[in-house]
């Protein structure tokens, strides 16, 4: 696929959403995210965590209050060129600077917070994407002062009024007359939903909160109407939380959006329409924007991505919480996906609440094996993060593995593995940890528990809320690796799997859904629905290993860039990035 397309890319002027679209407005837009694009992710952390545990808590962000890095700027002095690989020196050239810059950047920062924030505008165009790479988190001295709006710094909207959600709101649209005329308009056809909204494999008979699916409808009658409101656009039918439940599976809402001149010419107008017909929850500044993508995970930059790929007749996926999670279907619903070196995986649906996926053909015997050598002398003890009413508890009372977090770069095995994970998940691999590799030995578990951190239950941990922005960044999902067979037990149970009521007992392996170990299997789950809210279904336990050993890894994704990053990690986003982001 070509830089910034999708290999199924419609052609240009298909789209349906044209009127939204000025020339003026895209061509600046896509002028500043290249522009972004050719600057680096300027914070790198390459050190493994002292005494590895199952919980990474680090991460304090990168204050430096420096500008991201323009191709028309100045070169800072020690500054890599823009897609130049840093070396070990230079890595710690720029670990160095970011500890000599602390104090300055925490000055300038306080300043920021200071500021009116009722004045929170962007002051450079390319702050969309310079917060799409990360820079709200590497260079928050300099992000929060001119980013605002991109880094969610923004105040609350007010808490009354239809729209009081919408971040920006939309001027000089007529929206009494917007729903006079969705409520003049027929519903759509069966037939025509039929021709138009290939939806099937994308809903699901139960809500997946936060995943709305949204297809592009015949304009209809009202649009050749000289009465129609002069704002009336596209019209489109969105399945709210993907459920084909609701309404005998027929569309959760059908609307028009507003014409140019006052209609939505930005994926932040654009998604501020969306928001206001569906009246997403304001959840506050700091959690992430709607996000658009395309059902096999394409994230869509612009409004003539989003028309484009409508107007050819493809439905597409909006994400309340940002990130692209897989749509579940039903169970056993299968797809396949394109890896880098070649081969399809197999994704299938394991269970929809919690969301839980197995991938076939994914890992190969040589690369379980060697992840097992590569970590066998480090393996230490497991510790687990203590939430405020387990404090003064030992970790053994909950798990009784070993383990290490092994790092993948330098390791040309692991950094394909890591391209892998990449590509399957369709979440950027600058968002994840180091693989936490595990052995139980007989007998040996691990009593079900959450992988996300919910700050209500760390209250006490000042470290564990910062870390977690409280509430709005945490882990995402769990790729699973299973590294070996083991003759029985071992499995991991989810006890909540399919709606069941929290367990009595956390080491019980007798309810919900179990899945056996098998050398070279993988699943995914996800702790978090789409709408970025976690979730409690995704309770899950090792259960005990009753005959052999059991070898198995974690490779953790959280909703934003972490800090288990290296300079080949940086070069897998930028390549992802290249193939997955589309412009039009």
């Amino acid at each position: 696929m070509g830089k910034g397309k999708s290999a199924a890319a419609p052609k240009k002027g298909s789209g349906v959403l044209t009127p939204l679209v000025t020339a003026g407005a895209v061509l600046s837009l896509v002028v500043a995210l290249i522009v972004a694009y050719n600057a680096g992710l300027t914070r790198v952390h390459t050190a493994q965590r002292a005494g590895a545990r199952d919980d990474a808590s680090g991460g304090g962000a990168d204050d430096t209050g420096r500008r991201p890095a323009q191709r028309a700027a100045p070169a800072r002095a020690g500054a890599r060129a823009a897609g130049e690989p840093r070396d070990a020196i230079a890595l710690q050239a720029a670990l160095r600077e970011q500890a000599s810059a602390e104090q300055a950047s925490a000055k300038q920062t306080a300043a920021t917070a200071a500021a009116d924030a009722s004045a929170c505008e962007d002051s450079n165009d390319s702050c969309g994407a310079w917060a799409e790479a990360g820079e709200c988190d590497n260079n928050p001295g300099f992000m929060r002062g001119n980013c605002a709006r991109s880094c969610r710094q923004c105040t609350p909207p007010p808490t009354s009024g239809p729209l009081a959600w919408m971040l920006p709101p939309l001027a000089g649209v007529d929206w009494a007359a917007l729903d006079a005329a969705d409520r003049d308009e027929p519903p759509p056809s069966d037939d025509d939903l039929a021709r138009h909204c290939a939806v099937a494999s994308l809903l699901s008979p139960l809500p997946i909160r936060g995943l709305h699916v949204v297809c592009a409808l015949p304009s209809g009658p009202a649009a050749a109407d000289r009465s129609a409101p002069p704002l009336a656009g596209a019209r489109l039918a969105v399945w709210r939380d993907a459920d084909r439940s609701a309404g005998g599976g027929r569309p959760s809402h059908v609307f028009r959006l507003p014409r140019a001149g006052g209609g939505a010419r930005t994926m932040a107008e654009l998604l501020s329409v969306l928001g206001a017909r569906l009246r997403f929850e304001w959840r506050g500044a700091q959690w992430q924007p709607p996000a658009w993508f395309t059902p096999d995970g394409v994230r869509l930059l612009t409004v003539a991505a989003v028309s484009n790929r409508l107007g050819s007749g493809m439905p597409l996926c909006v994400f309340e919480g940002g990130q692209f999670i897989w749509p579940p279907g039903e169970v056993d619903t299968a797809r396949k996906v394109a890896l880098p070196d070649g081969h399809l995986a197999t994704i299938r649906t394991l269970s929809i609440q919690p969301i839980v996926l197995s991938i076939e053909d994914f890992l190969q015997p040589d690369e379980t094996g060697h992840m097992i050598q590569r970590a066998l002398p480090h393996l230490a003890k497991s510790g687990v993060a203590l939430k405020d009413h387990d404090l003064g508890k030992e970790a053994k009372e909950f798990r009784t593995s070993s383990q290490f977090f092994l790092p993948t770069d330098g390791d040309a095995r692991l950094e394909d593995v890591d391209a892998r994970v990449q590509a399957l998940m369709r979440v950027p691999i600058t968002h994840a940890e180091y693989i936490q590799v595990l052995r139980y030995n007989h007998n040996e578990h691990y009593s079900a528990h959450h992988d996300y951190f919910d700050p209500r239950e760390y209250a006490s941990n000042k470290h564990m809320r910062q870390e977690t922005k409280h509430g709005a960044k945490n882990r995402l999902a769990t790729v699973f690796f299973y590294l070996s067979d083991v003759a029985e037990g071992g499995a991991t149970n989810f006890p909540r799997a399919g709606g069941r009521p929290p367990p009595h007992d956390f080491f019980d392996c007798s309810r919900g859904l179990s899945v056996f170990p098998q050398n070279g299997k993988v699943i995914v789950f996800y702790s978090m629905h789409p709408s970025s809210e976690l979730d409690p279904f995704s309770l899950h336990g090792g259960c005990d290993v009753l005959n052999g050993t059991k070898f198995s890894a974690n490779f953790w994704l959280w909703n934003e860039p972490y800090h288990f990053s290296s300079p080949h990690r940086l070069r897998a986003f930028e390549a992802y990035r290249a193939k997955m982001w589309a412009l039009d």
